[in-house]
C-alpha cells in the first residue's frame, strides 16, 4: 500500500492518505501539483492486473487538502516505469515514462499521455 501526506508551508502535516490499496509492489512514486486548481496527480509504477505479469504506470489526482479526486487510472506502458509529470495551462497534467519500443522490444522508449481536462478545439478549413 502507498500513502500520501500534505505539509502546509509552515510545516503543519495533514492526515495520511491512502494512494494505492493493491496489496503489490507500488513502487517510482512522483508528484505533480497545480496551483491555479489545488490540485495534485501522484503517479507510480504496479503491476497490472492478474493475469498479466508486466508492470504499468497508474496515477491518481488529489485535492489541496488531500482528498481523492478519483479512482487510481492506468495511464499506460507494457513495462512502464520511471514517472514523472508536468502540469499544463487546461487543468491537465503530462505524465511520461520509460516504456520497450514496440517495434525494437531491446530499445527503450520515452512515452507521455495528458491527464485532466483538456479543451480541444475542432479545426475547421474553409
Amino acid at each position: 500500500m502507498s500513502y500520501a501526506r500534505a505539509v502546509s508551508g509552515l510545516g503543519v502535516p495533514s492526515p495520511v492518505r491512502l494512494v494505492a490499496d493493491s496489496g503489490d509492489n507500488e513502487t517510482h512514486p512522483a508528484i505533480v501539483g497545480k496551483e491555479a486548481t489545488d490540485t495534485y496527480l501522484i503517479t507510480w509504477t504496479a503491476k497490472h492486473p492478474a493475469p498479466f505479469i508486466n508492470v504499468g504506470i497508474y496515477g491518481r489526482p488529489f485535492s489541496q487538502n488531500g482528498e481523492n479526486l478519483s479512482v487510481k487510472k492506468l495511464l499506460g506502458g507494457l513495462f512502464g516505469d520511471y514517472s514523472a509529470a508536468a502540469n499544463g495551462l487546461g487543468g491537465d497534467f503530462l505524465v511520461v515514462y520509460q516504456d520497450p519500443n514496440l517495434i525494437y522490444p531491446t530499445t527503450l522508449d520515452i512515452w507521455g499521455r495528458f491527464w485532466g481536462n483538456r479543451a480541444l478545439m475542432p479545426h475547421i478549413r474553409k
